[in-house]
């Protein structure tokens, strides 16, 4: 969730997931996506009191923030990748199993760099229609 404070220090809330990891997520979110994250408030849950040390989790993080930020809701959606600090999502190892996973679920909806190539977070926010252009509070 991201809400707006402008505070001197806006207060960060990460449980379930490495507090660094999602801070250099955002930190990413804020230079290459433009999103302004630095005036608001940001709580990260993972749900069920989980531990979650992929960096899979990355690119999930990041379209959970860009989604709360522009009030856009992403629906039923799977997104796997890590990003790296340039604004590139990378593969990551297992994804055969994820898609796996994903298929025998019925999610058909996915955002993932695959291919071998890193994707730029610029165009998985697009994927999910998140891009700029979508309306900001």
């Amino acid at each position: 969730m991201v809400a707006e404070r402008k505070l001197a220090q806006p207060w960060r809330s990460i449980r379930g997931l490495a507090p660094t990891r999602v801070n250099q997520v955002l930190a990413v979110l804020d230079r290459h996506a433009g999103l302004r994250l630095y005036e608001h408030e940001i709580y990260v849950n993972v749900v069920g009191g989980w531990r979650i040390d992929d960096p899979g989790c990355d690119l999930a993080v990041a379209l959970a923030v860009a989604s709360s930020r522009h009030d856009r809701p992403l629906g039923r959606l799977a997104a796997y990748g890590e990003v790296g600090l340039a604004g590139e999502v990378r593969d990551i190892p297992f994804e055969a199993r994820r898609v796996e996973e994903l298929d025998r679920m019925g999610v058909t909806r996915r955002v993932s760099p695959g291919g071998g190539d890193p994707m730029r977070l610029t165009d998985a926010l697009g994927l999910a229609d998140l891009a700029r252009t979508a309306p900001s509070r």
